[in-house]
Order: structure tokens, then C-alpha cells, then sequence
């Protein structure tokens, strides 16, 4: 999976760039974009955020279930997906 670029990201989003001392930052950030979206758009708030990360961050969803991304929860899914890549060498 090739690593997208701070161009591709769009600016309205948060954006993580895999560095685990600025996660925190960026699951508050997320949780307010969760806050923030009507309740009809939740499903594609997930693929949107993943979208969103650049570098190592991007690397670290290869794996990600993208059916669990598109569920209204798929948000949150991101935020726990991405904690427990937390250590994982790549």
C-alpha cells in the first residue's frame, strides 16, 4: 500500500502521521469529528478519516477491516484498530 502524501489529505479532517505522542491529540480531534457529524454521514466519517492518515500512520492499516470502517462506528473501529497497531514494527 504506497503512503499518501499531505497533499492528498483534505484540511477539514484530522490527520495522524503515525507519531504516538501527538495520538492523543488526534483521538480527541477525532472524537470532536465524531461529535460534529450528523448522524446519516457516520458511516462514511471511517473510511474518511483513514483516507486522512499519511505516512507511517497510513502504513499501519494495511490490515484495517474496511466493511467494520463503513459501519456508523467505523470511527471509533479506526481509533481502536490504530491503538492496538501501537508496537507492531513496519
Amino acid at each position: 500500500m504506497a503512503s499518501t502524501t499531505n497533499e492528498d489529505t483534505n484540511p477539514k479532517l484530522p490527520s495522524w502521521s503515525g507519531e504516538w505522542a501527538t495520538f492523543k491529540a488526534y483521538e480527541l480531534k477525532v472524537g470532536l469529528e465524531i461529535d460534529g457529524t450528523r448522524e446519516d454521514e457516520r458511516k462514511l466519517l471511517g473510511p474518511r478519516l483513514a483516507k486522512n492518515l499519511v505516512g507511517k500512520a497510513w502504513e499501519l492499516i494495511e490490515e484495517v477491516d474496511r466493511a467494520k470502517l463503513r459501519e456508523e462506528t467505523g470511527a471509533e473501529y479506526l481509533l481502536a484498530f490504530l491503538k492496538k497497531q501501537r508496537g507492531k514494527i513496519r
